[in-house]
């Protein structure tokens, strides 16, 4: 009212399209599935990381190969520390694909999964053993049955497709929200990360903000 200027600083903000919503939510349904074939075959162009007329065949047996063996270990219920720990290995060797084939990472991906890091960065301050793989698995799957049908649920995950009413999604949002809650009220976080401009590189994205 008195010719006065705010400006506000959102920090870091990326706006991420419905097709690359689509793209992020089907490739975490498929990584919880381990389907690591449609992973390869669809979810990596979808996402950008590499062009859509790209051959993935070459590609194939060595993404596997790490996928296979890391992510087991790496699954929901293993050891928490154990887990992280052969997380960073994979993205050592995924490093290397990084510059051994035309892979990309999208603007809107790193900063978004940087985002998801520094959560739970925050999170691990007052609860070391928060699993934000196993906090966020429950509504992952039932936003995938909503947002992508029932054709996404493998056998993997079990016979009982699970109920996919608006009000199920509210309760699966109302989970997450309500670990981070109990996680944030322990303890706040003593410092945030530094965010670097620099291209990030697949460590970066994995290991970003303290978390993952």
């Amino acid at each position: 009212p008195n010719t006065r200027l705010c400006l506000l600083d959102f920090g870091l903000v990326a706006e991420v399209e419905k097709e690359e919503r689509r793209a992020i939510l089907k490739a975490m349904v498929h990584l919880l599935q381990r389907d690591f074939e449609s992973l390869i075959a669809e979810d990596i162009k979808g996402l950008g990381f590499l062009p859509h007329d790209y051959d993935t065949e070459k590609l194939r047996p060595v993404l596997l190969k790490i996928l296979n063996s890391g992510l087991v270990d790496a699954s929901v219920g293993a050891d928490l520390h154990r887990r992280k720990a052969t997380l960073m290995d994979i993205s050592n060797e995924l490093n290397q694909l990084f510059f051994d084939y035309p892979f990309e990472v999208p603007p809107f991906f790193s900063l978004v999964t940087r985002g998801l890091g520094l959560l739970e960065g925050i999170a691990l301050t007052g609860d070391p053993d928060f699993d934000i793989f196993q906090a966020s698995a429950p509504y992952v799957m039932q936003r995938g049955m909503a947002r992508l049908g029932s054709k996404l649920w493998s056998s993997k995950m079990g016979s009982k497709t699970p109920e996919t009413t608006e009000e199920t999604n509210q309760e699966g949002t109302a989970t997450v929200a309500k670990q981070a809650d109990r996680s944030l009220r322990k303890r706040r976080p003593t410092s945030l990360a530094e965010v670097t401009s620099r291209k990030p590189t697949i460590s970066d994205v994995m290991a970003s903000s303290g978390g993952m």
